[in-house]
């Protein structure tokens, strides 16, 4: 296989090196930013909704410009600003701030969500249990990540982490660790699709060039953790009977120092995570 690359001005084409991982400079975004905002508007949010915080995640938009607070990863609220917080409400499109006239809407928009978005449902047609299913995996698996593999460490698991190239924002779903230090980007699918292998490339290059520069500790990732400079695992994590019928024939042509273990999940992982089944491949290249 070749690859021509015809640049606006040149008479012709000229091959590409198939070696070269191409213009990938990339940067983080500071994880310390958003936790320290998420922990100043935690008791300020446990004023408005109380109890009911234990049910719901209070986590960093990965814009590092507000905090989302999720029902199993569905967003239903957003507190903006540290000195003077506000609250918006909603889901995304219909946003309205929290006053003291719609405080009762705000408290049952947040009974109805809470009753909705569970496993065992009543209304499985309603918006409040279909929007955001891949963010109600990914919510899943960060309470236990060693749900997908036992070798992945519990302790250090960092959901929506924004590398961004030049002008493009990539958000990978998941990055974590292994007891060996060895990092692992994990990208979630709940339906066939059919970019699944190429968008993990994508993260897994942007990944691989941050650690050969020593960027994710110098950025608040990984905290005490000795990272290993082995190449990235690549998880491909989507129910059994729904990866796409050309996965397989993709990732036939990724680099053969890329490992990818692709893992099938049952269909009611809402219920429970169960992996049917597990599988490391190194590509032919």
């Amino acid at each position: 296989m070749e690859i021509l690359e015809w640049k606006l001005g040149e008479e012709r084409a000229a091959p590409v090196d198939l070696r070269d991982f191409g213009n990938v400079e990339t940067r983080l975004a500071l994880r310390r930013r958003g936790e320290r905002m998420v922990e100043a508007h935690c008791p300020f949010l446990r004023h408005y909704v109380g109890d009911s915080l234990e049910q719901m995640d209070l986590v960093a938009d990965p814009s590092g410009n507000f905090s989302s607070l999720r029902v199993h990863g569905l967003e239903i609220a957003r507190v903006e600003g540290q000195i003077n917080p506000q609250v918006y409400f909603g889901l995304e499109g219909s946003y309205r701030k929290l006053d003291e006239d719609n405080r009762s809407s705000f408290h049952q928009f947040l009974e109805d969500v809470l009753m909705v978005r569970t496993a065992r449902s009543r209304n499985k047609a309603h918006e409040f249990y279909r929007l955001q299913s891949e963010r109600w995996l990914e919510s899943l698996l960060l309470r236990d990540i060693t749900r997908i593999d036992t070798d992945l460490l519990p302790a250090f698991v960092f959901p929506q982490v924004p590398a961004f190239s030049a002008m493009d924002r990539g958000i990978i779903d998941i990055l974590g660790v292994t007891r060996r230090g060895r990092l692992a980007v994990i990208e979630l699918k709940v339906h066939e699709q059919i970019n699944l292998p190429i968008q993990g490339l994508d993260y897994w290059q942007r990944v691989k060039w941050l650690l050969d520069r020593g960027q994710f500790q110098e950025h608040g990732y990984f905290h005490g953790m000795e990272l290993s400079n082995a190449p990235p695992l690549l998880y491909l994590v989507c129910p059994a009977f729904r990866f796409h019928s050309t996965t397989e024939l993709v990732i036939r042509y990724f680099d053969p120092g890329i490992e990818i273990i692709e893992v099938g999940l049952n269909d009611q992982w809402r219920e429970g995570i169960q992996v049917l089944f597990r599988r490391a491949t190194r590509t032919a290249g």
